[in-house]
């Protein structure tokens, strides 16, 4: 298995192993390797053999299963618990079983990382115009589009190179999680941080390549969906109880925090429709079906941004 790297706190390898070989009495055993491929083609050496089971972040993939990318949506979810409702509910669920079967894989589970709504900077992005020509690290296709319609410039580059890049004055800000920022260190190189939804989430899934899947016995068949359906809760509930304690985190490094008013969020939700409207484009047939499930989730916690 290929996890390309162990970075979140929620990361669930090792449980998922050891999980396993408890339920399996053995008979399933899982070589974790960190590295192996890089993050944006896990999933391709899932399909074509090279791996048996792979971790894969969805934004890096999302122009290739963008029906998989609906964590990615600006101003949707509040939380990682609306996000797993959306996942858990019979329709999703059959139409990502289905488009991962088609692509010769087994869905195994996602795994949230928390809300994505953060923007660790040198100067106070408090407004919708202190985006204009802003140099700032993505996170994938949908996130990139977003910061580029808000007038950013935004470039794609790995976590940990982010503190050295801003430090340097390489990039102007970094849009991540509050939990990352916090893990490699940004609260250290940035003077403000500025809460931005500009991505509800950033999924993760775990697949099987489904040919081995299929060589497996039906016992151990249903050992590994049991076990990934407790490991998908149980990430979940951790990235929920994580988003709320990071905010401690942020007030504890004395960065200083910027809420952009209510307006300001509203004006950006509108500037950023146009990448909806895109995605619904390339999602298919589906895609409208898809957003109107979310639609039913999405919000309903009264938890506000």
């Amino acid at each position: 298995m290929d996890t390309s790297d162990g970075t979140y706190v929620t990361y669930p390898y090792p449980r998922f192993q050891k999980r396993l070989e408890e339920a399996s009495g053995g008979r399933i055993k899982i070589k974790t390797t960190f590295d192996m491929l890089p993050m944006t083609e896990v999933v391709y050496g899932v399909i074509d053999g090279r791996i048996d089971i792979g971790y894969q972040r969805v934004s890096y993939v999302a122009q290739t299963f963008p029906i998989l990318d609906m964590a990615s949506f600006p101003f949707l979810w509040e939380n990682s618990h609306e996000y797993e409702s959306f996942i858990n509910d019979p329709v999703v669920d059959a139409a990502y079983t289905k488009a991962f079967n088609e692509l010769g894989l087994v869905k195994l589970f996602f795994q949230p990382s928390g809300t994505q709504d953060c923007v660790f900077s040198k100067r106070s992005i408090a407004k919708v115009d202190d985006f204009k020509n802003l140099k700032i690290r993505s996170l994938g296709g949908m996130n990139t589009e977003v910061l580029q319609l808000l007038g950013g410039s935004p470039l794609m580059m790995p976590g940990p190179e982010t503190v050295d890049a801003l430090n340097r004055g390489t990039i102007d800000a970094v849009f991540t999680g509050r939990g990352y920022g916090l893990e490699v260190g940004l609260t250290d190189v940035a003077k403000y941080v500025a809460f931005w939804p500009l991505q509800s989430e950033f999924a993760q899934f775990f697949a099987m390549n489904k040919k081995k899947f299929d060589a497996m016995p039906a016992d151990l068949q249903k050992i590994m969906l049991d076990v990934s359906k407790e490991m998908q809760g149980q990430t979940f509930v951790g990235a929920n109880e994580y988003r709320f304690y990071t905010p401690i985190g942020l007030r504890a490094s004395r960065i200083n925090i910027v809420q952009p008013e209510r307006a300001e969020l509203d004006k950006a939700k509108k500037i950023v429709e146009p990448a909806m409207t895109k995605w619904l484009k390339t999602a298919g047939a589906q895609g409208q079906q898809l957003l109107d499930i979310a639609n039913k989730y999405a919000g309903k916690s009264g938890v506000r941004f």
